[in-house]
């Protein structure tokens, strides 16, 4: 900013040094005392900003400046005082005010206090009369320079002001994503636009200034041009100066409506005081007006979800026991209106009453609630279930947020459910025992005629025909037969989920299985291999039945001339929800077992029949078994929460695959 001094000459001063030591050195305080008492004669605006100060507060800050005022002048610095002065004012580093608040009248009047001051102590300054001519010319000169240049910093200080608020409403109006208009409403036409006029309506500003009278009409969706007139029908009546807003439809340059918001405010009127012009901003609120008419639609979607489902929601007031809810929660309880808090207790159940208010008691301690509870309703009775968070304030419950839902029905079905599942065990359990006492029942007199088949063989032997004693042999072998089938339909009655599962290395589970058949495997020769079998949390009892019937299977099926050869190995897999088998437990990772043969095989379409109950895919007379031995390994690895699948060719050996839950989330 350019400070206005007047030429150098004008500061040349002979006896204006002089006179200001005389007066430093003896009359300082008279001097700042006559120039405060014109200053309050004056009533200048600038006392207003000494108002919080003492008195002597006041004469001690203007002792101050005055002592450097008159220091300068003696120093015969007049102009670099005024250079100090200005230079201070223009970095707004005055003591008292801001550099915006100087007014002209401060400057006139504080140069006048100090032209008057000056020159009355001139006249007790020891100098000839023309010398006295001379300081009197002296002071005029410096009071005309020091006010002109003040007045002309004045006017320079204000027009950077003006310039710098014009330059600010000019990024304000281009940064803003709105438009600022000003509307002539009587002509029915904008008269200013500036802004994002493009973004907004497609348009230019001038554009839409182009486009004339009836602008608004003729843009404006037709459903929200009587909205539009309603608006400007209350600004026509208006004579508060009150902003209004409306939203309306506005047809974009490129054909389609956009959503617009405005506020504005009456900005001119006539002299019948009757508006004729408005100040206001528009914005577009498209995505805004989609947004809410989707949150609209939804919170639509989730009441009658709500009640579908007999869910409602609320939000208590705890402090003023006041509650907002949706309509569901109205109709669960049968409201008229909704009772306060000990109201809606009188209708609990009354055995359900305490374990409601321990529930709430709880709840304020850990600011969750959830409680189930009868609620007597017009004679009947509702179960009905509340959940609920509570919000804190300085430690005290405040408000609570929750659900309510009517579970009558659930718990009809599950009482229900629970009957019958009394029903099914007491079955179950029959059944056990009734296949534990037959399978006793039939044993003994199976065992009776393989012993007394042996007994006549024995003791007619030779005397029996050839014929007789091949009838005997097949008497033998079907009692036998029959023997193991009880003894399997036995096991696979008896494999329950109730044994306790035990963390065992499915190795040492393996290595029973084979000592258990180590007689076959010696005589078949056949050779069983594994990988490092990990730990996994299993029956032990039926896990050993499940390999060792998988084994005897492999040994059973091997082929003519080729010893039995049998591949333990295992991994771990993560399963995705689409890939997981029906029927098995969730679980973030899973232990998959193969157990591989070599031997003759089957066709891929048997993999699901070879798992059912007496499922026999050869003659008895090739292959002995009772066809229960897959059914059994299949109910073991179900009672494990897992699945067992089997992969085979003709000729090609078959894979088993089972399947079971990790007992670990990082294995090995």
């Amino acid at each position: 900013m350019i400070i206005y001094e007047p030429k150098q000459g004008m500061y040349d001063y002979k006896h204006m040094p002089g006179f200001a030591q005389f007066l430093l050195d003896n009359h300082l305080d008279a001097y700042v005392a006559d120039q405060l008492r014109v200053w309050r004669a004056l009533d200048l605006p600038i006392l207003k900003k000494l108002e919080h100060m003492s008195e002597e507060q006041v004469v001690q800050l203007t002792k101050g400046s005055a002592a450097d005022f008159l220091q300068l002048l003696a120093n015969n610095q007049a102009r670099e005082q005024l250079r100090i002065t200005l230079d201070r004012w223009v970095k707004d580093q005055l003591n008292v005010m801001s550099k915006y608040e100087v007014r002209a009248e401060d400057i006139t009047g504080v140069n006048f206090a100090r032209a008057k001051a000056l020159k009355q102590w001139s006249r007790h300054y020891p100098v000839s009369e023309s010398e006295m001519d001379v300081l009197s010319e002296e002071i005029n000169t410096f009071i005309f320079g020091s006010t002109t240049s003040a007045l002309n910093t004045l006017i320079e200080i204000f027009k950077n002001k003006i310039e710098e608020e014009s330059h600010f409403n000019k990024k304000m109006i281009n940064a803003s994503p709105g438009i600022i208009f000003i509307f002539d409403i009587k002509q029915n036409k904008e008269v200013y636009i500036n802004g994002s006029v493009r973004d907004v309506m497609g348009y230019t500003a001038e554009e839409v200034l182009a486009l004339g009278s009836n602008v608004l009409s003729r843009l404006t969706h037709p459903d929200d041009i009587p909205v539009l007139q309603k608006h400007f029908a209350g600004i026509q009546t208006e004579r508060a100066e009150k902003a209004r807003m409306v939203e309306y439809r506005f047809l974009h340059k490129d054909g389609t409506y956009r959503w617009l918001r405005t506020y504005d405010v009456v900005f001119r009127r006539n002299e019948a005081g009757e508006p004729i012009e408005v100040l206001g901003t528009t914005f577009e609120i498209t995505r805004e007006r989609q947004t809410a008419l989707a949150l609209q639609k939804r919170e639509s979607q989730l009441l009658e979800a709500q009640t579908i489902a007999q869910i409602g929601s609320f939000e208590w007031d705890m402090v003023n026991d006041v509650s907002v809810f949706t309509p569901e929660v109205k109709n669960i309880f049968e409201w008229k209106e909704p009772p306060r808090k000990p109201a809606w207790l009188t209708n609990v159940h009354p055995d359900d009453v305490a374990g409601a208010e321990n529930a709430f008691a709880e709840a304020k301690r850990t600011g969750t609630y959830n409680h189930q509870y009868r609620y007597l309703i017009n004679g009947r009775q509702k179960f009905l279930w509340t959940r609920g968070v509570i919000t804190f304030e300085r430690g005290q419950p405040v408000s609570m947020r929750g659900t309510v839902q009517d579970i009558t029905q659930l718990k009809q079905i599950e009482s229900e459910l629970l009957r019958k599942t009394v029903e099914l065990e007491r079955s179950n359990e029959n059944l056990q025992q009734f296949a534990s006492i037959a399978s006793h029942d039939l044993k003994e007199p199976l065992r009776k005629m393989s012993m007394y088949t042996d007994m006549v063989m024995t003791l007619e032997e030779g005397k029996l025909t050839d014929h007789s004693s091949i009838n005997l042999e097949k008497v033998k072998a079907s009692a036998i037969r029959m023997q193991n089938m009880i003894e399997d339909i036995l096991k696979f009655s008896t494999i329950t989920k109730g044994e306790r599962k035990q963390v065992v290395n499915l190795k040492s589970v393996v290595a029973d299985a084979l000592a258990i058949l180590e007689e076959v495997v010696r005589e078949k020769k056949v050779s069983v291999t594994t990988d490092e079998l990990p730990d996994a949390a299993v029956i032990p009892s039926q896990m050993r039945q499940l390999f060792q019937n998988l084994f005897s299977n492999a040994i059973k099926f091997s082929r003519p001339g080729i010893s039995p050869l049998i591949e333990v190995t295992h991994r771990f897999i993560s399963l995705p929800e689409r890939e997981r088998p029906v029927g098995i437990d969730h679980a973030p990772l899973y232990l998959e077992i193969r157990v591989k043969d070599n031997g003759i095989g089957f066709k891929q379409e048997y993999a699901e029949k070879i798992f059912g109950l007496f499922a026999r895919l050869h003659s008895r007379s090739v292959y002995e078994g009772s066809g229960l031995g897959l059914t059994i390994c299949k109910r073991i690895a179900e009672n494990h929460g897992g699945t067992i699948r089997a992969e085979s060719a003709i000729g090609s050996g078959t894979s088993f695959f089972i399947l079971l839950p990790a007992s670990k989330k990082n294995p090995e």
